[in-house]
């Protein structure tokens, strides 16, 4: 594609990723978001990255695979009816992921999304890429690249 991608960097989150350079960032404490918004939808993001790093706290010493349970659970909640179509596992440099790809809605609008996760000795990062359904196709190769450059910094 023709699409342009810049890197976004956290040293506080400990990862980056390349995301496409004229979308628009939101920066949280413990998370990020990059979206594109397109005409007519005023507060809906047509696609977004999100990227979010946590302590694992009480999780440490749980099985990678109870983990990913864990944030299934998590996903469903956030999404109302939700339907993985992918559930395999992944490499995220030489770190153990898992790669899910879902459809959900959110307040009755149809989602895909794809969300990678991974863990090092004290945190848990997820990368999420989200696109209203019927964008899909327009947007999953922007957000597959996203994904794939996901990285660990240290």
């Amino acid at each position: 594609s023709s699409t342009t991608f810049k890197t976004y960097t956290s040293e506080s989150m400990n990862f980056s990723f390349e995301y496409p350079a004229d979308w628009k960032i939101q920066e949280g404490s413990s998370n990020i978001t990059i979206a594109i918004m397109e005409e007519g939808k005023t507060n809906n993001a047509a696609a977004a990255i999100t990227a979010t790093s946590s302590p694992l706290g009480s999780s440490k010493g749980l099985q990678f695979a109870s983990l990913v349970d864990v944030q299934k659970v998590a996903i469903k909640k956030e999404f109302g009816n939700t339907d993985f179509i992918v559930d395999k596992a992944a490499k995220v440099g030489d770190k153990e992921a898992r790669l899910l790809e879902f459809k959900g809605s959110m307040s009755g609008n149809p989602l895909t999304g794809r969300y990678l996760t991974t863990i090092d000795e004290n945190n848990v990062y997820a990368i999420t890429a989200l696109a209203d359904s019927d964008k899909w196709s327009k947007y999953s190769s922007d957000l597959q690249k996203a994904i794939d450059s996901f990285k660990i910094l240290k």
